[in-house]
C-alpha cells in the first residue's frame, strides 16, 4: 500500500481501516500536525510556553488556529477536523505540516501582536495583514528550506 494511501486512511474502533470522508483530517494527520508543531516550537526556542494541542471542529475556511493567554504563556493549537470548506481543498501531509508551521509562527509573533493591538490607532486588519505577510515569507523560505 502506498504511503499516500496510508496517510489518508483512518482507523475504526474494530481496528480495520476505512477511508475518511473527503476533506476530513484523521488521527494520523493530527499526529503529524502535533509533531510538526513541536519540531518548530523547539527550533524557535519557544520553551516558555505551555502548549496544548486539540483535534476538533474549527471555523469554516480554517485549517488550524491558535489561541493564547499571554500572561500565563499558555497556547492552544487546534487542527480542524474538516478541511472540506477550505478554498484550496488540498489535504495532504505537506499542507498539514505547513499549517502546523503557520500556527507556530503565530505563536512566535503573538507577543508583538498583543503589543501592537494595545497601541492607539490600532487597525486589526492592517496588523493581521502585516503578520501574515511575515508568516508567508517564512513559509516560502524557512519552511521550504528546512524540510527535506
Amino acid at each position: 500500500m502506498s504511503r499516500l494511501r496510508d496517510w489518508v486512511r483512518g482507523d475504526r474502533e474494530d481496528g480495520k481501516k476505512e477511508e475518511p470522508k473527503p476533506g476530513e483530517t484523521t488521527a494520523e494527520h493530527f499526529a503529524a500536525f502535533k509533531d510538526e508543531c513541536q519540531r518548530w516550537i523547539k527550533y524557535f526556542g519557544l520553551t516558555e510556553w505551555e502548549v496544548v494541542f486539540a483535534h476538533e471542529d474549527v471555523d469554516d475556511h480554517t485549517r488550524a488556529d491558535i489561541t493564547t493567554t499571554q500572561s500565563a504563556r499558555i497556547a492552544k493549537i487546534r487542527l480542524s477536523k474538516n478541511w472540506s470548506n477550505n478554498p484550496d481543498g488540498i489535504l495532504c501531509e505537506q499542507t498539514v505540516r505547513k499549517s502546523a508551521f503557520h500556527e507556530v509562527c503565530e505563536l512566535l509573533l503573538s507577543e508583538i501582536n498583543l503589543i501592537a493591538s494595545c497601541r492607539f490607532g490600532y487597525d486589526e486588519i492592517d496588523l493581521e495583514a502585516a503578520k501574515h505577510a511575515i508568516i508567508r515569507r517564512l513559509e516560502n523560505t524557512l519552511f521550504k528550506g528546512v524540510i527535506p
